[in-house]
């Protein structure tokens, strides 16, 4: 797991990030996209759902980057687990499974936003961020 706070002492209001996903890339990748224009925010990264579960039970986190593909049984669970626990958080599903199907699941889930990691720009997860943290 990854955790960076800086600012911690800010007044301003302190935004959490999770992402979940398998690869490190990934992370490193939306960690320095959200910390190059929000230094302020929290971000948490891990690679294990187990890890993600025990997160989301301890804190609140705004903005949850999932990949989906980690779960081949049952993969839109976590979706409804971040939902019915935290139902203001946004849940954008960062997938190379990107069907139509899973797109459809995603969403009757609660997911907010659905990305291919085989399609999406940079711009596409920073509209994102731009979005819950403004």
């Amino acid at each position: 797991m990854n955790r960076n706070n800086q600012n911690a002492g800010h007044e301003q209001q302190q935004i959490q990030v999770l992402i979940v996903d398998p690869f490190p890339i990934f992370h490193r990748i939306l960690h320095k996209l959200i910390r190059n224009r929000y230094p302020h925010v929290i971000i948490t990264a891990t690679g294990e759902i187990d890890q993600a579960y025990k997160i989301i039970k301890t804190e609140s986190p705004g903005l949850v980057f999932l990949d989906v593909a980690m779960l081949p049984q049952n993969c839109m669970a976590p979706i409804q687990f971040i939902k019915k626990r935290l139902p203001a958080a946004v849940i954008t599903v960062w997938t190379t499974h990107d069907s139509n199907e899973h797109k459809k699941a995603a969403r009757r889930c609660g997911a907010d936003y659905f990305f291919s990691k085989n399609d999406s720009s940079c711009l596409d997860l920073i509209n994102i961020v731009n979005k819950v943290f403004t």
